[in-house]
């Protein structure tokens, strides 16, 4: 069979894609909760669909964390990744309330401290003595009402002035969460339901740190409900350079806030995805593919600055050099690790057993009556290959 790459490779490429999207992502299982005075409920602890609270045993004023198998590192490549997603929803006696960012969700690296019983996982404290040195970032919802209604942004740089609460973050322990800037987006509408009667909304939560240009962080996320088309967009850099190149993240995070005045919050698919990203993966997906050049297409003639913005070297110019520079390494992959397992170079088919796939696929969408085409424009002066 006489096949140039990247033409014969783009179907490929694509099925890797949908493969590598199938299962990488590590479940978070193990659960604690933290509630002064009187402890909430967990259900669900074994699996990635955690309960906290009932409508006899609130969650409301507490926080959650979920310890990883296996700490997540972010890689030293940039565009490398690693992103914490989740469903949620909320149910309570009466209707919660909209109210400030008292909803948040964080990566955090536990900085040397234990991690504390699962014998009984609920604890009657604000936290204990595991809690009160984390490292790490954190999102708090911005709905567009009560105090922080802008939502936050925030990195854990140093222990807590008082308190053992993971993610205090006012009084004398500002200075140990300092801001990093604003969430952006729209505001997002916090709504449960009334004693489980359906009235609430569903909503889908991401956390994404990015190794930069620079060797630092770019703290980017999303939230967005069900309930209507508003989404908290965040994105920032990390310029505080304080031990962040180098955290590993042992957990994840959840408060419940005490302004919410909310029984239950239902969590559903909460997983944790590691991607390490090959050099010209513009779009941090793990494999250097056609949809990075659709990025190097949308960025040509821009300033870029970054590789996430197709600048491959970068010197604040998209320009053909990072269109040869994608193109040379089309097919390339990076890993991208969950569950266990990863995927990488190592694992993935010959470009023999990739190109014989990518033909039987073609074949049965011929077979179908469709026809599927991936065009590559190319670049005046530059010959594809």
């Amino acid at each position: 069979m006489n096949c140039e790459l990247p033409k014969c490779m783009s179907l490929a490429t694509l099925m890797i894609l949908l493969w590598a999207a199938d299962g990488y992502g590590v479940s978070v299982t193990d659960y604690r909760t933290y509630r002064d005075t009187t402890a909430t409920t967990l259900t669900g602890q074994g699996t990635d669909d955690p309960v906290v609270g009932d409508l006899t045993h609130t969650s409301n004023s507490s926080f959650v964390l979920g310890y990883l198998p296996t700490p997540a590192a972010l890689d030293a490549a940039v565009g490398s990744s690693v992103t914490l997603s989740f469903g949620v929803s909320f149910n309570d006696a009466v209707g919660m309330a909209n109210a400030g960012d008292n909803f948040r969700f964080a990566f955090f690296d536990l900085n040397g401290e234990a991690q504390d019983s699962g014998a009984n996982p609920n604890y009657a404290t604000a936290g204990t003595a595991n809690t009160d040195d984390f490292r790490g970032y954190w999102l708090g919802v911005r709905n567009g009402t009560g105090t922080g209604s802008g939502g936050s942004i925030r990195e854990r740089t140093t222990a807590l002035v008082s308190g053992q609460n993971a993610f205090a973050a006012t009084g004398t322990n500002s200075t140990s969460a300092p801001s990093l800037g604003n969430v952006g987006g729209a505001a997002v509408t916090l709504k449960s339901d009334v004693n489980g009667d359906g009235t609430g909304a569903h909503y889908t939560g991401v956390l994404k740190l990015i190794r930069n240009v620079a060797g630092n962080v770019d703290v980017s996320g999303s939230f967005i409900g069900s309930n209507g088309p508003n989404s908290n967009l965040s994105y920032v850099s990390d310029t505080n350079g304080i031990g962040n190149v180098n955290y590993t993240y042992g957990a994840i995070g959840f408060l419940i806030g005490n302004a919410l005045n909310v029984d239950q919050a239902i969590f559903t698919d909460v997983t944790v995805t590691t991607i390490v990203s090959p050099p010209g993966d513009y779009n941090g997906n793990g494999i250097v593919d056609a949809a990075d050049y659709v990025l190097w297409r949308k960025y040509q003639g821009t300033a870029g600055g970054a590789p996430y913005l197709a600048d491959s070297e970068p010197d604040f110019d998209v320009d053909n050099d990072d269109y040869v520079y994608w193109q040379s390494r089309f097919g390339n992959i990076g890993s991208i690790s969950g569950s266990g397992s990863s995927l990488s170079q190592a694992n993935v088919p010959e470009p023999a057993s990739m190109i014989l796939a990518a033909m039987t696929a073609a074949v049965i969408l011929i077979a179908a009556g469709r026809r599927t085409r991936l065009a590559l424009v190319p670049v005046q002066g530059t010959r594809s290959r």
